[in-house]
């Protein structure tokens, strides 16, 4: 059942916009030039909790024992082309739409490749540089049928690319950095943050894109923290629902045109408690519990979702240690798995997940991981599901060669 079936079974609750939406007005300029939006008051979002949703009801309490045993059929690795004109540093973003491989390297390269399904080198996204339709420092991409969504967090941009590489809108934000951006028929949901701003927190735009052109906007401010660097996410679900979710809140969300209805619980409870607790602890004192403490005293301070169709992979963190749950969206029974322990330094899950189709999910492989993949195999009972990843490491030089997007098919 995917996660529209989900919904249509459970009652939702819905998050209404109770203050007046602010409304401001922007000019629609050229592809050449960039639409600016101004800032405004935000409006506040809050829940209304009188209707019950479904819980995945994900606890540490019991870990489940091997992830590849139980929960992966099949690995394939895909190795991406070497060329000058595609050298790749680092895998930072990772996504693929309609069979094309989509890279981002915004640590050394600061640029997104295209590459086809047997990873053969595609063409280059945008360019860097200070002109128009130029990025300063990229931070982070994604993608759908409609495009690629490039961030640049230096200049608060975020630039709209098709798949030929052509511009096809810029947008500028004051104070907050665009951080994902979807657009669902004629509407572009945009999430911004400042990580360096206590005024400028979190924030959900909806911008009307109707034929063509970009009229207004309306601006909302789901959460508020008494420490607002905790932030949110969205993301486009296989269905192309917009879902919404944050960190320390552990509902996810569908997200409309002007309100947000609560999907399902995660299960593993909301981080107020702790901030009340805690609070009157300085900046440095309050991470240092929050991020470096034991695992079982601690709350959720991080988690994402992934959409897989009947199942959900949610990756979080309790203190010091890292987890990946996979959820059946028919029964909500989850699976827990550690995927990495900071004080002994092991990482029995040595993968950074994105989302793939409705059998699968994203990876890759590179001169950071490869090191805990060669521990995988040597305690892998099954050696046919490693046999991909032996025979890329064997072969792989870091020095020379591009890493490898890895596609983990589900059972």
């Amino acid at each position: 059942m995917s996660l529209r079936g989900c919904q249509m079974i459970y009652r939702r609750t819905t998050l209404l916009l109770v203050s007046v939406i602010n409304i401001f007005l922007y000019s629609c300029v050229s592809n050449n030039d960039t639409t600016i939006i101004k800032d405004v008051p935000e409006a506040t979002i809050i829940p209304d909790s009188s209707a019950p949703i479904p819980s995945c009801d994900i606890t540490i309490d019991n870990l489940s024992g091997d992830f590849f045993k139980d929960e992966i059929k099949e690995i394939k690795i895909i190795p991406l082309e070497t060329t000058d004109s595609c050298l790749i540093g680092k895998i930072t973003h990772l996504a693929v739409v309609n069979d094309t491989i989509i890279v981002c390297d915004a640590s050394k390269a600061q640029k997104v490749f295209l590459y086809d399904s047997a990873g053969k080198f595609l063409k280059s996204i945008g360019s860097k540089g200070s002109g128009p339709g130029e990025y300063s420092a990229i931070s982070q991409f994604t993608a759908d049928a409609n495009g690629i969504y490039i961030y640049d967090w230096l200049t608060s941009k975020y630039f709209h690319y098709d798949y030929n590489g052509k511009l096809v809108r810029e947008q500028t934000f004051h104070n907050t950095c665009p951080q994902q951006v979807y657009q669902l028929n004629d509407t572009l949901f945009v999430a911004t943050y400042s990580a360096y701003s206590k005024d400028h927190p979190y924030s959900l735009t909806w911008i009307n894109v109707s034929s063509g052109e970009d009229k207004e906007c309306d601006t909302a401010l789901p959460f508020k923290f008494s420490r607002n660097w905790v932030y949110g996410e969205i993301k486009k679900t296989m269905n192309g629902e917009i879902l919404f979710f944050k960190s320390g809140y552990e509902t996810v969300y569908k997200i409309d045109n002007k309100t947000l209805t609560s999907l399902f619980s995660l299960g593993f409870g909301n981080l107020d408690r702790f901030y009340q607790h805690n609070d009157n602890l300085s900046e440095k004192d309050f991470r240092i519990k929050l991020y470096r403490g034991k695992p079982e005293e601690s709350p959720v301070n991080f988690y994402y979702v992934y959409d897989c169709g009947e199942k959900l992979i949610t990756h979080f963190q309790k203190g010091s240690n890292s987890y990946v749950s996979v959820t059946d969206i028919n029964d909500m029974i989850s699976h827990t798995y550690l995927r990495s322990n900071m004080e002994n330094e092991t990482m029995p899950i040595p993968f950074i997940f994105y989302d793939y189709n409705q059998k699968s999910i994203l990876s890759w492989l590179d001169s950071e991981n490869i090191p805990f993949v060669k521990r995988l195999i040597e305690n892998q009972e099954d050696m046919c599901l490693v046999e991909s990843l032996r025979a890329f490491i064997d072969k792989y030089n870091e020095e020379d060669d591009n890493p490898a997007v890895c596609i983990l098919t589900l059972k």
